[in-house]
């Protein structure tokens, strides 16, 4: 083996040692993360209401969803009439 073709053999073998060693090493923010379960709670309303979407203070994640409750009727001529009659917030943290 020349010595210019060892030396490349050396400089590829330790690259292919930092990148594999890298990927088993866990950051801080990694190592801090705890397993959350998935919550949700419904909130009912008469009119709309605005959550927001973002982390909270203890790092979860949440998010809101806006859902009318419709009611629905039929006319004499057939024809299908709905009404919002009240507002769901749906709130999902994990």
């Amino acid at each position: 083996m020349t010595p210019k073709l060892f030396t490349n053999f050396i400089a590829i073998a330790l690259m292919t040692a930092v990148a594999g060693g890298s990927m088993l090493i866990t950051s801080d923010a990694e190592a801090g993360k705890k397993s959350r379960d998935v919550q949700i709670q419904n909130y009912d309303f008469d009119t709309p209401h605005d959550g927001f979407e973002g982390f909270d203070n203890t790092g979860g994640y949440c998010s809101f969803r806006k859902t009318p409750k419709r009611v629905c009727s039929y006319t004499k001529k057939g024809k299908k009439v709905c009404k919002v009659k009240g507002w769901t917030l749906t709130q999902i943290c994990q």
